[in-house]
């Protein structure tokens, strides 16, 4: 079984698919995809799920050659639920208030997104994102533990109303140069030697502690 297309099908009971490890195209009408419904399948390459609203936790995890993903009313991202997708380059999720922990870690390609409604932003969510060169999240409040750690093309990120911050945020972007952030404080080290750094806004920011951007050259 290569190619699924159910689009009038709104329920999925868990192991529907169990073992149908060749199956790369799937098109349907489900709400919810369940926990570990479709980890490591590695043949997978389309997921069309126009009302799909959860995407629970490791549903595509390991679903090394998955490129095209559609989840236009998805809100919310279960922990890993995309993690080690190595081949997805782009996602538009644009009612999507919720992205879990790990949930893109390890998606090298992943080039693009489109965060629009993002209030909550896990721990690692895009960790080892290497492509990612721009990120804009609007509406973003809070922003785990190195959710952007390792980034290594970020050359921009704003977040123009978050005021929390996780630890290590952004280590390892060192091609970081553009910076917006709703912080009300600025930890100490925050941003030690981020040499690339040449713009920083910070619209709220009351408190900036030491050495906050001590290595900024």
């Amino acid at each position: 079984l290569r190619n699924v297309q159910l689009p009038a099908c709104t329920y999925m009971p868990i192991g529907a698919f169990s073992g149908c490890t060749n199956l790369s195209y799937l098109s349907m009408g489900v709400t919810t995809i369940a926990s570990n419904t479709f980890s490591n399948y590695t043949n997978f390459t389309t997921m069309i799920l126009p009302s799909c609203t959860l995407v629970s936790t490791n549903a595509f995890r390991g679903c090394s050659n998955l490129t095209t993903v559609s989840l236009g009313n998805c809100s919310t991202l279960g922990n890993s639920a995309f993690m080690d997708c190595f081949k997805l380059q782009t996602i538009s999720l644009p009612i999507c208030t919720k992205v879990g922990t790990n949930v893109f870690l390890s998606c090298s390609a992943l080039s693009q997104i489109n965060l629009p409604s993002c209030t909550t932003l896990g721990n690692s969510a895009f960790n080892g994102c290497t492509k990612l060169f721009s990120i804009s999240l609007p509406a973003c409040t809070s922003v785990g533990a190195y959710a952007f750690s390792n980034c290594t093309s970020l050359t921009s990120l704003t977040l123009p109303n978050c005021s929390t911050f996780g630890t290590g945020v952004i280590s390892g972007c060192t091609n970081l140069s553009t910076l917006k952030v709703g912080l009300t404080a600025v930890a100490s080290s925050a941003f030690l030697n981020y040499t690339n750094l040449k713009a920083v806004t910070l619209y709220s920011c009351s408190r900036i502690n030491t050495r906050a951007f001590s290595g900024c050259t």
